[in-house]
């Protein structure tokens, strides 16, 4: 059977070109650009990074982010350090510890589909 080749829509172009460009170390040299990358989990940022990408991303691209919850997707961001590292504890024995510190997946994917809503909708 063949395989069927992903779309690749004007904003995923717009997305990856962004990435490329954009003033996040974590980015340099980046090769896991795919819909499913998760900023946190698979592009190596930490919460700063990603705040600053997401702002300068929604500059750029003129998205509504009204309706963003940084939180639900980043909880650990405004724990503690002390708070933080008794959740790293817990993590292994407890199903709220480890969402704690791993939050909602917010991925590529997600961005390109706010750019066509012009709006984060997620």
């Amino acid at each position: 059977m063949a395989s069927v080749e992903p779309v690749v829509t004007p904003e995923w172009t717009h997305l990856e070109a962004f990435l490329a460009e954009a003033p996040i170390d974590a980015l340099v040299g980046q090769r896991d650009v795919r819909p499913q990358a998760d900023l946190y989990r698979d592009l190596d940022m930490d919460h700063e990074d990603i705040a600053r990408f997401l702002a300068l991303w929604a500059e750029r691209f003129s998205i509504d982010m009204s309706e963003f919850d940084f939180d639900a997707y980043y909880p650990a961001a405004k724990l503690t350090t002390p708070a933080y590292f008794g959740m790293v504890m817990k993590a292994s024995f407890s199903r709220n510890a480890r969402a704690c510190l791993g939050g909602r997946p917010l991925t590529l994917g997600a961005l390109e589909s706010a750019m066509r809503a012009q709006r984060w909708n997620h």
